[in-house]
């Protein structure tokens, strides 16, 4: 049985592109058995209904319980855990609370639940969220994990993967393995729509290009899938494939420009990233001394830094950097 701090380790160096055999001798493990575990990845611990359990310690104390939910069947368990422990018991709020479900008076109407139903391949929730985990067998060392899930609104079926990265590939990876699951893609991610997935893509990686499609094209979504959430096309469906390669053809493109433009002015500081700003958007030395309240011998030799740091030769190839 492999500990969960050795599975992370492996699934870490499979990470990164360590092969099968030579993580099998690294760990002293057989390779299929490293095979097996790569291909399970980390699995989340499944819950089985609770039994009642032991009420040794609540059994001097059950009368009571009944007395008083019959008296006043609206006092809840963590009230009468109090009451209880002020009489001497020493269990878990637990107990109390498993006794107090299977006695409660059940007259009247139950609260009702409010449930979000919706046919089936509709909707979907999508989620993930962070964890800071200590091992047992690594004392004092905390890693963070992040657990991917994805819930269908209509069956209420739950997809999820531990994951040790939320990074822009694994995001994406982890809803593939998800929609290859389920046999589809949601219409409707929940909270998380299209934008809100492009707005959290960008996040990830600022130099990502993003297409929106569509089978029910509006003018206003139109607009702000290029405005305002920075999309190079907007395609209705069912799509033209021409279009459809143009545009992806456009997107890498326009990529490789963002990589290669953030890859060369990563060594700017941020007042040559302000002149740099401003000079790729056509102002002049003087507009932009005036606008950031420097001399314009300032903002010269800000701009001739910006110009060896970057490794142009005049201001049209600035521009060009600037796309």
């Amino acid at each position: 049985m492999i500990r969960l701090g050795e599975l992370m380790m492996i699934l870490e160096l499979h990470r990164q592109g360590v092969s099968i055999s030579a993580i099998a001798r690294r760990t002293g493990r057989d390779p299929k058995t490293i095979r097996k575990y790569i291909e399970r990845g980390v699995e989340g611990p499944v819950y089985g209904p609770r039994a009642l359990g032991r009420s040794n310690k609540l059994a001097p104390y059950l009368e009571f319980l009944r007395e008083r939910v019959t008296a006043f069947p609206d006092l809840t368990a963590a009230r009468l855990t109090r009451e209880i422990r002020e009489l001497g018991y020493m269990g878990a709020y637990t107990a109390v609370k498993r006794f107090l479900a299977a006695i409660r008076p059940e007259n009247g109407p139950k609260p009702f639940e409010v449930r979000f139903e919706t046919p089936p391949g509709i909707q979907a929730q999508v989620d993930f969220a962070r964890f800071v985990v200590d091992f047992a067998d690594e004392p004092g060392i905390s890693r963070i994990v992040w657990l991917f899930s994805l819930v269908l609104g209509h069956s209420r079926f739950l997809f999820a993967r531990y994951v040790m990265h939320q990074d822009l590939q694994t995001l994406l990876r982890c809803h593939m393995q998800a929609f290859e699951t389920i046999g589809g893609v949601p219409i409707e991610m929940g909270d998380l729509d299209g934008f809100a997935f492009a707005d959290r893509i960008r996040s990830l990686d600022p130099t990502t290009a993003i297409i929106f499609m569509t089978a029910w094209p509006t003018t206003a979504n139109a607009v702000d899938s290029v405005r305002r959430y920075g999309g190079l096309d907007y395609l209705e469906k069912p799509l033209d494939e021409e279009r459809l390669l143009a545009a992806v053809a456009e997107g890498v493109d326009w990529s490789r420009q963002r990589r290669r433009q953030m890859s060369r002015t990563a060594a700017l500081s941020p007042r040559e990233r302000q002149v740099f700003e401003l000079l790729i958007q056509g102002h002049s030395n003087k507009v932009i001394a005036g606008m950031l309240g420097f001399s314009p011998k300032t903002v010269e030799d800000h701009r001739a830094s910006v110009m060896a740091k970057t490794g142009v030769n005049g201001l049209a190839q600035l521009i060009a950097l600037g796309g």
